[in-house]
């Protein structure tokens, strides 16, 4: 692809990978409660020379410009290390028990971490790592880590003074496997980044934990930070649910992230706070997974593995529903951890755009055109699309979004992932669905119970758009069962602005973590900004909601029943996939938005028909390369008008990554022309203009200078003339309907356009 700035794209490795588990005690090694053990033993010192900083930090800046890896921290260097060659044996007659401990020193290095190629503990074995101010501790890791394959690693550990600490009875020393083969020197600071602290990420990310997140306190338990290449770098991805219910681990995230035998899943890691972020636990991790079905290079960017383990009910995670349906939504939200970040929320309110990767004429992916709360970066790579059910229905592959950047995000279609290609290892359906029971949608699954037994939740209002023509709106709601209780009977409050509150019910069976899209009786409206509120309740039997918080819900939105319909054209440069544009009215509010497009040699023309009302607009075009689509790849332009032609706007040197122009539409559209007879070109904007406004004459094809213009009001009377391709209008000329004619430069009248001065 030509002068991208791709922020999350294909990552691909060739190193080998191992297996691991990383479920600890959290207890201490005994020596740190004997001050003279830490501060006198005598330990062997197992030294690593320092990698070419230079070289990396060069790759690092071509991998950021390029945009083809998540964030790296660190270096993998061979290393072989046993308990046979390295550090030291001491042994406690009277206890039984024996101790070996290493120290490894990586000068300089930020941090630390091991992958073993042979690793088994005995069944009374406590193994130990910690670093040299004894404030970054990993243990006990004990036999439950072992795995069939006997392979083992660790998460980074602070410093470049790492110990390892392990005890056992003696009789059991020779059941022990233990040997080191990689150590990863930790350049980068892992702990300003993976623990965040101090915005690691773009400040406009959200924090899961703020107001934006207040409905995905459950499904946030599913989604975790992924360490890869041999946990050098960052990914995303989330815990499925299965038909069977079995609390199966499988895991989706993406293809190109690389997760392999090595990688680590941690869970929960995340602000407690909304604002000002603070630093979130490492601790709930699992290591390693195994493989179950991947894409080939036609389909989606997916990964499915099986986690090595079950998280423990300690680490309170939940296993996300998902939707098989092909069916474009109208509001999205995605969960991550950019740059490794804790996690955030991202929220788009607009419906997905079916596509490709970067192809509009693709099927394959969910296109979100912008993220109106937070983006995503690197690190966010094989995160999980939600709809509004909280159902996943993508996992992100790539994208230019970014922080002050309206870039558009690509995420495979969890429905062509299903089972659009038969192989059992490329579909998600053999392992979601094993029993081929054809469940094509499934809500998610706590493990543990809830806190309430009685609790509707009111996931929030669908149904409406942003903005309409339509005098009458069907409003739908999503209700989900929060409690333990079954649900049986919902009552309905709706309130349209400051009018009568009306009520309707809901009757059916609805268990526990279900959605139910419930259908609120049509409503009439009139044109102008309206809020719909909506409060739902538990009727008897039950008689109480144990939860209010949760239960009621606003959705702002504009509507007229006056509607002026233009139309824009639009004619993009060779690369279409860099341009997009948004209406806005005069408050700022969102109208329409579409792009991008599809690249072509010459560019491609788009058209629309668009309903919009008296007023002035905000016109954006937006270029994700940041060079228009007026230079070295192409001539294009953005050309609106009214319905009898009457040009409102044109654009045709758009050279930067973003441009807005004002137009104005005006309702007077009966006034007869003097003369139908125009030249196909030519175009003056805007118009309608305001009084002592710039008037612009501009040809697509044609030097504009060739032409020389009268205007006349509505009685015939000369009131300007000019030949310059720009004029001020005149300052006697006031409100009212104009006409501009255009000569030739003989003289020869060409047209006469109508001119609406505001």
């Amino acid at each position: 692809m030509r002068k991208k700035s791709i922020l999350i794209l294909l990552l691909f490795f060739c190193v080998n990978f191992v297996l691991m588990s990383q479920i600890n005690t959290g207890e201490f090694p005994p020596s740190f409660y004997t001050q003279s053990e830490k501060s006198n033993q005598a330990i062997p010192i197992y030294q690593i020379e320092q990698p070419n900083l230079e070289s990396l930090r060069i790759q690092d800046k071509a991998d950021q410009a390029a945009g083809l890896k998540p964030w790296r921290f660190g270096a993998l260097i061979p290393v072989t290390i046993n308990l046979e060659e390295a550090g030291a044996w001491t042994d406690n007659n009277e206890t039984g028990m024996s101790t070996w401990k290493l120290q490894i020193r990586a000068t300089d290095a930020i941090s630390i971490n091991l992958n073993f190629e042979k690793f088994f503990l005995s069944d009374n074995a406590k193994l130990y790592f910690y670093n040299e101010n004894y404030n970054d501790v990993l243990g006990a890791i004990t036999s439950n880590n072992n795995k069939k394959d006997s392979l083992f690693s660790i998460r980074p550990i602070r410093g470049d003074l790492l110990t390892i600490e392990l005890i056992l009875p003696s009789k059991e020393i020779d059941q022990i496997e233990f040997e080191l083969n990689e150590l990863i020197y930790g350049y980068r600071n892992i702990h300003e980044k993976v623990q965040k602290v101090f915005n690691g990420s773009g400040n406009c990310n959200v924090n899961i934990n703020c107001p934006d997140g207040k409905n995905w306190q459950d499904v946030k338990r599913s989604v975790a930070l992924i360490t890869t290449a041999s946990n050098t770098r960052f990914c995303t991805g989330t815990l499925l649910n299965n038909v069977r219910q079995d609390t199966t681990p499988y895991f989706l995230s993406a293809a190109h992230c690389g997760i392999k035998n090595n990688s680590i899943f941690i869970f929960g890691y995340e602000s407690a706070n909304c604002t000002p972020s603070t630093d979130g636990g490492l601790s709930n991790s699992i290591s390693g997974a195994s493989p179950k079905a991947v894409s080939n290079s036609s389909q989606p960017d997916f990964h499915l593995f099986e986690l090595s383990s079950r998280p423990p009910s300690s680490y309170n995670v939940f296993y996300s529903g998902w939707s098989a349906n092909n069916v474009a939504v109208q509001q999205s939200t995605t969960i991550h951890h950019p740059t490794g970040d804790v996690k955030k929320i991202s929220r788009n309110t607009d419906s997905l755009i079916t596509s490709g990767y970067y192809d509009a004429n693709g099927t394959t992916h969910w296109t979100v055109n912008n993220w109106e709360v937070g983006t995503t970066e690197s690190g966010s790579s094989g995160a999980p699309l939600f709809d509004q059910n909280l159902r996943v229905i993508g996992q992100l592959h790539g994208g230019e979004a970014a922080c002050g950047n309206n870039g558009q995000d690509y995420f495979g279609k969890f429905a062509e992932s299903w089972n659009s290609n038969t192989t059992k290892s490329r579909q998600l359906k053999a392992w979601l669905d094993p029993d081929t029971t054809n469940v094509l949608v499934l809500d998610g699954l706590d493990p543990n119970p809830s806190n309430n037994n009685d609790d509707i939740q009111l996931l929030g209002i669908v149904g409406v758009p942003n903005y309409s023509c339509d005098t009458i709106i069907e409003p739908k709601i999503n209700v989900r069962n929060k409690g333990n209780n079954q649900v049986d009977s919902i009552e309905i409050s709706y309130q349209l602005d400051n009018n009568t509150v009306q009520t309707t019910h809901w009757t059916g069976r609805m268990l526990r973590n279900q959605v139910e899209q419930i259908t609120i009786p049509s409503i009439n409206i009139s044109s102008g900004t309206h809020i719909l509120g909506v409060e739902v309740s538990i009727l008897p039997p039950t008689t109480f909601d144990q939860d209010t918080a949760n239960n009621t819900s606003q959705f702002e939105f504009i509507t007229n029943d006056q509607a002026i319909f233009v139309n824009l054209e639009i004619k993009t440069d060779d690369y279409g996939e860099e341009t997009s544009w948004r209406i806005n009215n005069s408050l700022g509010d969102k109208l329409f938005e579409e792009g991008p497009y599809i690249n072509r040699n010459g560019g491609t023309i788009e058209t629309n028909s668009l309903c919009l009302f008296s007023d002035c607009f905000d016109f954006i075009l937006f270029d994700q390369f940041g060079d228009g689509f007026n230079g070295q790849f192409g001539n294009g332009y953005a050309l609106i008008t009214e319905a009898n032609g009457d040009t409102l706007l044109f654009e045709n040197s758009f050279t930067t990554a973003k441009k807005t122009i004002n137009f104005c539409v005006s309702p007077i559209t009966t006034i007869e022309e003097s003369n139908k007879l125009r030249t196909s070109d030519l175009l003056a904007f805007p118009n309608p203009i305001k009084k002592n406004g710039l008037l612009s004459m501009k040809s697509k094809f044609q030097n504009s200078k060739n032409y020389s213009f009268d205007i006349i009001d509505a009685s015939g009377r000369l009131r300007m003339t000019f030949d310059d391709e720009q004029v001020y209008l005149s300052e006697n000329m006031t409100a009212g309907v104009y006409f501009l004619i255009t000569k030739d430069s003989s003289g020869t009248q060409l047209n006469a356009q109508k001119l609406v001065v505001q």
